[in-house]
């Protein structure tokens, strides 16, 4: 039995249309990873700053006796150049208020790519057992002098 193959292009219409759903799956798949691999480098940024505030109030349990006696004017910068993930500046500052309370804040920026992150916290110095600067310095407390 001798059979003729038909040549009226149906390998080459199956060829084409798997070769456009391969690449359709490959265009698909490139841009999942693309926006996981942006997923990845926001969530590292994220992490960075995580990092920075442990760091910044890590810094503030062991020096907040230098803050109140000599930052009280102006933000101190603390460095993160140790942050590898990304570029970033810490910059912590001690405010009196009004009312007579006092708070810390601390003011967070990472940048990495595309990414950047801006953040400042606030809370209140008497939750570091910080006092504020017109109780010890004009109260008669001696542990300052």
């Amino acid at each position: 039995m001798n059979r003729k193959i038909p040549n009226d292009g149906f390998i080459l219409y199956l060829a084409l249309i798997a070769l456009s759903l391969t690449a359709t799956a490959l265009i698909i798949l490139t841009r999942l990873c693309n926006a996981m691999g942006a997923d990845t480098r926001r969530m590292a940024l994220e992490a960075s700053h995580r990092n920075m505030t442990a760091s910044a109030m890590i810094w503030l349990t062991r020096n907040k006796d230098n803050l109140v006696d000599t930052a009280s004017l102006q933000p101190l910068s603390l460095d993160a150049s140790a942050f590898e993930q990304a570029k970033g500046s810490i910059i912590v500052s001690y405010e009196d208020t009004p009312e007579g309370s006092a708070q810390i804040s601390i003011e967070i920026q990472c940048i990495n790519n595309n990414f950047k992150i801006n953040r400042k916290t606030r809370f209140p110095a008497a939750s570091m057992n910080i006092k504020p600067l017109s109780i010890r310095y004009y109260s008669g407390d001696s542990s300052t002098k």
